[in-house]
């Protein structure tokens, strides 16, 4: 019974955030239909289909905010986004570093672009971007957590969970570091640490990756 209900509430959140997203987009399409050249309606309705995996119809909302506006940094940023979500990491770094370009201080596009050169197997890079996000933004959770993750792919366990650590006391709900952590123990030889650590604290929400 516990699972037909889980399954009942994923399915309910899903039309949920469906139904959501879509009566979104239709306030944008007005917005865009009464200015054609407001860029900011173009990239909201693109970050309303990211949301319910439309990831081209997004781009193709990203794309037109970035011709109407070349100088649009969320707008890269966020097609960025849209293009790591259908693994094409290439492009996606292209975004990140021209949004990055015209913001030299956007430390959520440093995160999302060492996101993306992890997700490409360049750990080095996604390190060093993760970093450069860091030193932007101190309490960076998802930048704490991406590098731990990058440290623990190299090998380097001690390093990884002590980022793993800092992303915990940043925010204590952040699930998904509870599960990288108890995971880099476990490569760590310390399968003790990790049950006694993680088993009582994992939280049951969760915190969306970065994105």
């Amino acid at each position: 019974m516990k699972k037909i209900g889980a399954v009942l509430f994923l399915l309910i959140f899903c039309l949920t955030g469906y139904s959501t997203a879509r009566n979104v987009s239709v306030n944008y399409d007005k917005a865009i239909e009464n200015d054609t050249n407001n860029a900011k309606a173009y990239s909201r309705r693109g970050l309303a289909y990211s949301r319910v995996k439309e990831h081209d119809k997004a781009i193709a909302d990203f794309d037109k905010a970035i011709e109407i506006d070349p100088n649009y940094a969320k707008a890269y940023s966020h097609r960025g986004l849209a293009f790591m979500r259908k693994d094409e990491y290439d492009k996606a770094i292209a975004d990140f570093s021209k949004a990055i370009k015209i913001i030299p201080d956007y430390a959520e596009a440093y995160s999302n672009r060492g996101l993306a050169f992890y997700k490409n197997e360049e750990y080095d890079k996604g390190i060093a971007d993760f970093n450069k996000a860091i030193e932007i933004s101190p309490d960076y959770a998802v930048a704490y957590s991406n590098r731990g993750a990058a440290f623990s792919k190299k090998g380097k366990y001690d390093k990884a969970i002590a980022d793993f650590n800092r992303a915990i006391r940043i925010n204590p709900n952040y699930a998904k570091v509870y599960i990288d952590r108890g995971s880099t123990f476990r490569k760590n030889g310390e399968d003790r640490k990790s049950t006694r650590l993680n088993s009582s604290h994992i939280p049951l929400s969760r915190m969306p990756s970065s994105a």
